[in-house]
């Protein structure tokens, strides 16, 4: 807030790096060349430099669940 007003600003980062190794999935229907699915996964986090702090060793898990849609001429 800045003078009542709400204000937003970005900062620019610089490439923020992640080392995680995971296992996903997916499934899909629909008629060819048109295709909803939903996607999913579990990542096992090795190290990141997520807070500009530098590489650091940072073990963790991430869970992803999601919609995908393909479009295939």
């Amino acid at each position: 807030m800045q003078d009542g007003t709400p204000v937003i600003t970005f900062r620019h980062k610089k490439a923020r790096i992640c080392w995680k190794t995971g296992l996903g999935a997916s499934i899909q229907w629909g008629p060819t060349g048109w295709k909803h699915g939903i996607v999913g996964g579990i990542n096992y986090i090795i190290a990141d430099n997520y807070f500009e702090k530098g590489m650091r060793f940072d073990p963790g898990f991430e869970f992803s669940v999601g919609y995908k849609m393909s479009i295939g001429l």
